[in-house]
């Protein structure tokens, strides 16, 4: 799974437990990659890593 996938992903795991989420990643994003808001547990920021672990590449 590309970055874009991974992130797109997070959103919908966000949405199917209820949260209003968009994804933001790209430039000029500040860092944030998903942004997701509830009405009762407020706001969540997601930072996605793409990284290399074990010589293999992971999304941490």
């Amino acid at each position: 799974m590309d970055d874009r996938r991974f992130e797109y992903a997070l959103r919908d795991l966000l949405v199917r437990d209820g949260w209003l989420a968009r994804r933001v990643g790209g430039g000029g994003d500040q860092a944030a990659d998903v942004i997701g808001d509830h009405p009762q547990r407020g706001r969540i920021v997601v930072q996605a890593k793409h990284t290399r672990v074990g010589g293999r590449w992971a999304q941490l």
